[in-house]
């Protein structure tokens, strides 16, 4: 973001008014805590199962350990949403596909809860209600929204998760006045950025250039262009097994071509000391996601691809953006013949967002005027049976390239691990314990930029940062798990029969 730094720096006066007062920006939102629900005293055991519930979250706040992936819904404990999930509430018009929308949101919390309970202190362990005595409440809880009108209304109207900006800190950041410097720097810095990737890579531009990859070889693997057509359920969810899954997480899966200049450059595996997260270079590792979108009526799947690096260096005394832990994640996002359709990355602070869409979409000419343009470099090769490989600089982890290879079977292996084993890390005390606070941050990864940006309303902008909560533009509103941010910025594009 030193292309940011760069306009503040042109308007000194500016940046010196925006520092004077950034000290209170460092408030962060607080965590959900549901209360009482009047709409279930009429019934003993509806009422003692939501206060049992609801006595399990008090000790879980009380002890720190509330995951914030998916977001609780407010006087329904046993509830939890995302943001594609509560998109989904205008399918639920048939009892089966109620029952369904309902045992999603119970099935987040349930997951949810589970983590938290890992992570509470061996002394506190033997304060939560058997799981037992969980899984029946649940029933009863699931049974009773889904039989009362109200109930079930209300949760339909509660189940939004709230933006991640700050509407209080734009405004008193003059955001209007703010975010127009803001948003010539991001112009400045796609049009001076875009440039490389429609140059072919260097093959030796670098003394040092260490690849990995998911799997040491391709031949082992599915080709990159099976069809896969996927089973919708009553929601329009495509239905992917275990076994699937791995299939796909291995065909999309690409190369990770690194300038390496120091142990920084490393892609890592993520620990944690009993204070805080940190990344061990002793092992290289991937955390793999699925999740879903929705583009023209259609719920379509998500590979997700995480790294992490020990740290950012910082490049000089005045360097804003450098700090402990960083992190890549690049998503394919499949259409519902399990083939290609876009793939798109940022940096894990949800910093420097693109978007590689295939030939078979458009961008949208209508957008939004003052908004954060949405950059992309260069449309995503079709690969067949090659592989993708991104190119990623040194210290500063940027993406330089997004070109098709074919692989020598010389890469660096990458341990396959699931993105969920974050939220609950085997500590060095014996302890368990999540990457992640209260407030979907991972700690001591602060940035100085954040005292630049933060009229923008973006909580600790550079810091680390979990699912659920990636903002991805300074200028407009914009989410790493939008639904809809296919629709808003892409159109299909008929294409002629080969």
């Amino acid at each position: 973001m030193t292309f940011i730094l760069d306009d503040f720096k042109a308007h000194s006066v500016f940046a010196a008014w925006l520092g004077s007062i950034s000290i209170i920006s460092g408030c962060a939102f607080s965590p959900i805590n549901p209360r009482s629900n009047d709409l279930v005293s009429a019934d003993p055991e509806v009422a003692a199962c939501f206060a049992t519930y609801w006595q399990d979250d008090d000790l879980i706040l009380r002890m720190g350990v509330r995951d914030v992936q998916d977001h609780l819904i407010a006087g329904y404990p046993f509830l939890r949403t995302s943001r594609l999930t509560a998109s989904l509430a205008d399918r639920v018009h048939y009892p089966e596909t109620r029952a369904m929308w309902i045992d999603r949101l119970s099935a987040l919390d349930e997951e949810a809860r589970t983590i938290e309970h890992l992570n509470l202190p061996d002394s506190r362990s033997s304060l939560v209600a058997s799981s037992t005595e969980l899984k029946r409440c649940r029933t009863v809880m699931k049974n009773f929204v889904l039989a009362d009108e109200t109930a079930f209304g209300q949760v339909v109207e509660r189940a939004v998760v709230p933006d991640r900006y700050r509407s209080w800190t734009r405004g008193l950041g003059f955001y209007p006045l703010s975010s127009w410097f803001v948003l010539q720097g991001v112009k400045r810095l796609h049009a001076r950025e875009s440039g490389s990737f429609m140059m072919p890579p260097d093959p030796n531009c670098c003394d040092a250039t260490q690849k990995y990859s998911l799997h040491p070889t391709v031949t082992n693997s599915p080709s990159a262009h099976d069809r896969t057509d996927f089973e919708l359920d009553r929601l329009g969810i495509p239905v992917i097994s275990e076994a699937l899954l791995a299939v796909l997480l291995i065909r999309h899966s690409p190369i990770w071509s690194i300038d390496t200049q120091s142990d920084n450059d490393r892609i890592g595996t993520v620990m944690h000391d009993g204070s805080e997260a940190f990344v061990s270079v002793d092992r290289s590792s991937i955390y793999t996601q699925l999740t879903y979108t929705i583009f023209g009526g259609e719920v379509l799947a998500q590979l997700n691809y995480t790294i992490w690096f020990a740290r950012r260096p910082r490049q000089g005394l005045f360097d804003i953006l450098g700090g402990r832990i960083d992190g890549i994640t690049w998503r394919v996002t499949l259409d519902q013949s399990g083939e290609p359709l876009i793939a798109d990355a940022m940096h894990n602070c949800g910093c420097y967002y693109m978007a590689f869409p295939t030939a078979r979409l458009a961008s949208q000419t209508q957008v939004p005027r003052f908004e954060e343009p949405l950059w992309i470099p260069k449309n995503l090769p079709r690969i067949d049976d090659a592989r993708l490989q991104i190119s990623i600089s040194s210290n500063a982890h940027y993406i330089k390239s997004v070109e098709r290879v074919v692989d020598s079977g010389t890469s660096k292996h990458l341990s396959h691990v699931t993105y969920n084993q974050l939220r609950s890390l085997p500590s060095t005390d014996g302890k368990n314990a999540s990457m992640f606070n209260q407030n979907g941050l991972v700690k001591n990864t602060e940035r100085a930029e954040r005292w630049l940006l933060w009229p923008m309303g973006v909580i600790s902008a550079g810091a680390m940062r979990q699912q659920g909560h990636h903002p991805i533009a300074f200028v407009g509103r914009r989410h790493f798990d939008d639904p809809d941010l296919l629709d808003r910025y892409f159109a299909r594009r008929t294409l002629p029969e080969q």
